[in-house]
């Protein structure tokens, strides 16, 4: 009787270590998790597009998008589902982006590709160069081009471009219609890397990784300022179709813990803090539209703002680099949407004619 006591006890000694080494294993693993990610440096950050407020407004700096006459943003999301073939899209200004001016970058874009619109036309998600029935100097990122291909390239030339790609092209489904987290990184020995839901992909049966080396032709300063785009290509190729609930450039090429940081944020993110938004503005403003003039209160009468407004629907109906109160606007009725700069903030309010 006392050999079995003593088994029986010795089992449950055994069954309590392992239950504590599991438990060490799975604490040990946390703070890995935990020490694994590393916020990006706010200074490192160019542009911003969270759709927070539905409009296409950069919250950073100054490259607000324009969308066509299908894009819609609703509820902080762009939509570019709409099953017009060559319609849907984001413009953005190129030239205030100014990529070819970046010693190294990150663009990442949190999005839903739906699948069986994409499939199996070539398209691109987000673009950058010389627009045309031929595309010319150009960077773009897919997830799913010809169904399962994924490619982020790199162009240079006039002659022939898409056969003087360099960079990553390979198949793999991570264009599957299911939210993503997508980085396209750069870094200044010319090193392009994708990233896929916080970590470096890898693909293929031997695991590899996506990582390319572009020849000293391809670069950056090549790179047209002519077009940017989110979700057209710049061949007459058909628009890309899903939703998107950020688009963000970065002037580093970010780290795979800074990658890991930005996934576990989520989509829905603001301007990391470093950098004057709106929501650090110490003032509020309110705007009044009277007899097709604009006035905001709090300005004095000499000082001039950059404005920029946008009807519901995210569209941009009104710039002025030098707004002053009083300035006519000539708007319809209706609710809209103001992006001001003053003293280096950026402010958002609505407002009603």
């Amino acid at each position: 009787m006392r050999a079995i006591h003593l088994c029986h006890e010795q089992k449950k000694h055994n069954a309590m270590k392992k239950i504590i080494t599991t438990f060490t294993v799975m604490l040990c693993l946390s703070v890995v998790a935990l020490f694994s990610q590393v916020k990006p440096a706010a200074s490192d950050q160019r542009h911003l597009w969270n759709f927070e407020d539905d409009t296409p407004m950069d919250q950073i700096g100054e490259a607000h998008g324009e969308p066509d006459e299908v894009a819609t943003i609703h509820n902080g999301v762009l939509d570019l589902t709409d099953t017009a073939k060559n319609q849907g899209y984001l413009s953005l200004p190129a030239d205030i982006i100014n990529l070819k001016n970046y010693k190294a970058v990150s663009i990442e874009i949190w999005c839903l590709p739906y699948t069986s619109l994409n499939s199996p036309n070539p398209n691109m998600l987000w673009s950058f160069g010389q627009a045309g029935s031929v595309g010319r100097n150009y960077l773009f990122f897919t997830p799913g081009r010809w169904g399962t291909g994924v490619a982020a390239r790199l162009s240079v030339g006039e002659d022939a471009p898409w056969s003087n790609e360099d960079g990553l092209s390979f198949s793999a489904n991570i264009g599957d219609s299911a939210w993503h987290h997508y980085v396209v990184s750069i870094d200044t020995n010319n090193i392009m890397r994708l990233y896929v839901d916080g970590s470096l992909l890898k693909y293929g049966d031997n695991s590899s990784p996506a990582i390319d080396t572009l020849d000293a032709n391809h670069v950056l300063s090549k790179v047209s300022n002519e077009s940017a785009f989110i979700g057209r290509s710049v061949y007459a190729d058909p628009t890309w179709k899903g939703l998107i609930e950020l688009y963000a450039i970065w002037g580093t090429a970010l780290s795979e813990d800074n990658v890991l940081w930005l996934y576990q944020q989520g989509a829905k993110r603001s301007a990391i803090v470093g950098v004057t938004t709106a929501t650090r503005q110490p003032h509020s403003y309110t705007i009044v539209a009277k007899d097709n003039h604009l006035y905001i209160p709090q300005l004095s009468a000499n000082t001039t703002i950059q404005i920029s407004i946008y009807n519901t629907m995210g569209a941009l109906v009104y710039q002025n680099l030098k707004f002053r109160n009083g300035d006519a606007v000539g708007l319809k009725e209706g609710m809209y949407i103001a992006r001001m700069k003053i003293d280096n903030n950026f402010i958002t309010a609505k407002f009603i004619k």
